[in-house]
């Protein structure tokens, strides 16, 4: 998307993104630091610009074409996108502060703290908060004002009186994505029957809400909605942290062992050991072997009786096989299905709790209450939305952080707005420690031991 952004402002002749970080470095002699915060900030804004100015504009000329119903307030939907925009620009890049460093420290760390069935209980337990968390997820609340009890009883009844055991469902099913997500990875589960395990009960509840029970249909758009609300802003970043942590941890430990094993062996028995990892990793990764006789041929004859020759291009191959992120990505698959299932079981479960006519005698009951009900000050607008933004992300922050507090027993990752960049004027700006000379480090202290 930033490529696209800048691309799309340097052809209109517009200040682009690099062009601004270049010019508030070198022109006003900005610090790099500063001047590639500056540029992040432009492009989130200018990303933020192209989703939610593009999609006004078409519901404006729907509005206008078929409806024939123009803007009244012209100014306050400028002021309204404006804020739109602002607010999802800083939101957007608080999870990148705050929640994306807790997530990932967390994914890593848990592993190596505690046992599996406690970091299926915590995977669990963040699945539900994220969810809560999710912005979408607020939307189900003034839609709910919006639905006929005539035309859609089931549907009037899930969103309005059972609206909290509906998220709590949703939730639920982000909750078993989480968890069937981290034991996936620490099985090495693959993940086409798990998608088909899921999927097969989902579209069987699906036939029965629409040929079996019509006055569920309407249910089921909403039980399918439900997938794309939790692959929102929230869930996918943390869930992707938490699932490649777990995933990368793994790998690692695996990595290091074969490794260790290699080391003070010969060529082929080294080559013996890099077989017996490819059964376990390289039939999900086939160009780990080729890797692995890559760095053999570019040692060339200096590993040949060179044991320590052979035990860094051992670990190197290991460790880019450990550091292959990509199977963490499987997690939001499953998040997109547990929750669907979840909404169509809860559906099944009001039609066999409720009748017709008793969803319909409940919403005219509530028609009239909520009639003569007098709006608290907290359910009005600006403060509403305050206190359910609060209400959503608050307890997620204060999880992530007491867990690596009094779980990981770890101070919280260091945040800071400004991205970890390199600056390129800078001699030391590459003086980390990477994965594979953590590996190399380990085979280097058991050889010279």
């Amino acid at each position: 998307m930033p490529d696209i952004i800048g691309s799309l402002y340097t052809a209109v002749g517009l200040l682009g993104p690099s062009s601004l970080r270049t010019h508030l470095e070198h022109g006003k002699m900005w610090h790099y630091r500063d001047a590639s915060l500056a540029e992040h900030f432009y492009r989130l804004i200018l990303e933020q610009m192209l989703a939610v100015i593009p999609i006004s504009i078409l519901l404006i000329t729907v509005m206008w074409i078929f409806f024939d119903r123009s803007v009244t307030s012209p100014m306050e939907l400028a002021g309204g996108m404006t804020a739109a925009i602002l607010g999802l620009a800083l939101f957007v890049d608080a999870l990148r502060v705050c929640v994306m460093p807790l997530s990932e420290q967390l994914g890593e760390e848990l592993p190596k703290t505690l046992s599996l069935d406690r970091v299926l209980v915590i995977a669990a337990f963040l699945g539900v908060l994220v969810t809560y968390a999710e912005p979408a997820i607020t939307t189900l609340r003034p839609l709910a004002e919006l639905v006929d009890p005539e035309v859609a009883p089931y549907l009037y009844l899930a969103l309005n009186q059972q609206q909290e055991i509906l998220i709590f469902a949703i939730a639920l099913g982000v909750a078993c994505a989480a968890m069937v997500g981290t034991l996936r990875f620490v099985k090495g589960w693959p993940l086409r029957p798990l998608i088909l395990s899921v999927i097969t009960p989902t579209l069987g509840l699906a036939a029965y809400m629409w040929w079996g029970n019509p006055d569920l249909r309407p249910l089921l758009g909403l039980a399918w909605d439900s997938g794309a609300v939790t692959t929102g802003p929230v869930t996918v970043p943390v869930l992707l942290a938490l699932g490649i942590g777990v995933m990368r941890t793994k790998n690692e430990k695996e990595a290091e062992e074969k490794a260790k094993q290699a080391t003070g062996e010969s060529k082929a028995e080294a080559d013996k050991v890099v077989e017996d990892y490819q059964k376990d990793h390289f039939g999900r990764l086939p160009s780990g072997r080729g890797r692995f006789h890559s760095h053999l041929d570019e040692r060339g004859e200096d590993v040949n009786g060179n044991t320590g020759a052979l035990n860094d291009t051992v670990a190197a191959v290991m460790e880019e096989v450990a550091s292959d992120d990509m199977e963490g990505f499987g997690i939001v698959t499953l998040a997109s299905l547990f929750p669907v299932l979840a909404v169509e079981c809860l559906a099944v479960g009001l039609s066999l709790t409720y009748t017709h006519d008793e969803v319909l005698e409940v919403a005219r009951n509530s028609l009239i209450a909520t009639q003569n009900a007098v709006v608290p000050i907290e359910e009005t607008t600006p403060l509403r939305e305050v206190v359910f933004a609060v209400r959503s992300i608050l307890p997620l922050n204060v999880a992530l952080v007491l867990l690596c507090i009094f779980v990981l027993k770890k101070r919280p990752p260091r945040v800071t707005f400004f991205l970890t960049v390199e600056d390129p004027t800078d001699p030391e700006a590459d003086g980390g420690t990477s994965r594979r000379a953590r590996v190399l480090s380990a085979n280097s202290e058991l050889s010279t031991g």
